[in-house]
């Protein structure tokens, strides 16, 4: 098979006059001529379209908002045989009544209450150990707070019982409080429960489309929910209605960004022919025979037996 090259097509080309080939083509096709053949530059646009990941489905149940609450607290009154009459309080017990002021005292209510009332206050303190057991439940009222522990155990934050360090990065401790609010264990089951459902049906932008997390985050997300009804306790309860209003929600947003399903590029480039070019067509057939295994180690040809 000839050698066809540019020079070659360029002639036959003239002599057919199939294509205008001179150097000051301005149709668009070459650009011109440089040492006897043809230089000139391309431009075209490339789409290529973004496969879109797959929405992974992973189940998360409800497992916190119908949880079933069984802590109540029992009506003082009630358990007293307190009633409000006569301008005060009425005592209904019709048993008998003792006040007692001893070096040391044994009080026992063989059939009923045990009650202990102050004016001022009633105060419970001994340098060993108190205890307060009840085969039923046992309820403490505060009109004004439920407060717990003795902070720093006495010291005071003053006498190095806390932290008063300015936290200087996420990482450092918050200043210390004399007391802290208790978190109400089924609103932040809830919440921590919206935050994971947030994230499982979570849309990520990308620069090539919608992304979701991959199965095995997913999986993780299924396990942390899962584990949420161990942080609620089914026996020790506090007040669930004295707290803080939530903050004002932000305004939702006008428009929601989506995300490219395509994109979109320009392709540009250059060439130059060399019509003196004669390399041997790659393609072209050959009457020379070779064995494709003559490049080998150790390889060696046998002689001719015909």
């Amino acid at each position: 098979m000839a050698n066809i090259n540019y020079a070659d097509l360029k002639a036959k080309l003239e002599s057919g006059g199939g294509m205008d080939v001179s150097p000051t083509d301005g149709g668009g096709g070459f650009g011109g001529e440089v040492a006897g053949g043809q230089t000139g530059t391309f431009t075209g646009g490339v789409t290529i379209e973004v496969p879109q990941l797959p929405k992974i489905e992973f189940p998360m149940d409800d497992l916190t908002f119908d949880s079933d609450i069984r802590g109540q607290a029992q009506d003082l009154f009630k358990l007293l045989g307190l009633k409000p009459g006569g301008g005060g309080i009425q005592n209904d017990y019709a048993g008998s009544q003792i006040l007692l002021n001893s070096d040391r005292l044994i009080l026992n209510s063989r059939a009923d209450y045990l009650m202990l009332f102050g004016q001022e206050g009633v105060a419970i303190s001994s340098k060993g150990n108190v205890n307060i057991d009840a085969d039923d439940a046992v309820t403490i009222y505060g009109e004004d707070g439920l407060f717990l522990g003795v902070p720093g155990k006495g010291k005071g934050i003053d006498q190095g019982g806390g932290n008063q360090k300015e936290p200087k990065t996420k990482a450092d401790a918050t200043k210390d409080n004399d007391y802290e609010p208790l978190v109400l264990g089924t609103k932040l089951a809830n919440l921590m429960e919206d935050l994971l459902v947030i994230l499982k049906n979570a849309t990520l932008l990308t620069p090539v489309g919608k992304g979701y997390f991959r199965e095995d985050v997913m999986y993780e997300f299924a396990c942390l929910q899962a584990r949420i009804p161990e942080m609620l306790s089914n026996w020790g309860y506090v007040d669930g209605i004295s707290h803080e209003p939530v903050d004002k929600a932000p305004e939702p947003p006008k428009t929601v960004t989506e995300p490219p399903t395509t994109l979109t590029g320009t392709v540009t480039g250059g060439f130059v022919t060399d019509p003196a070019n004669t390399a041997v067509d790659p393609n072209a057939p050959s009457d020379t025979i070779t064995n494709p295994l003559a490049d080998q180690p150790g390889f060696y040809e046998s002689a001719e037996i015909y």
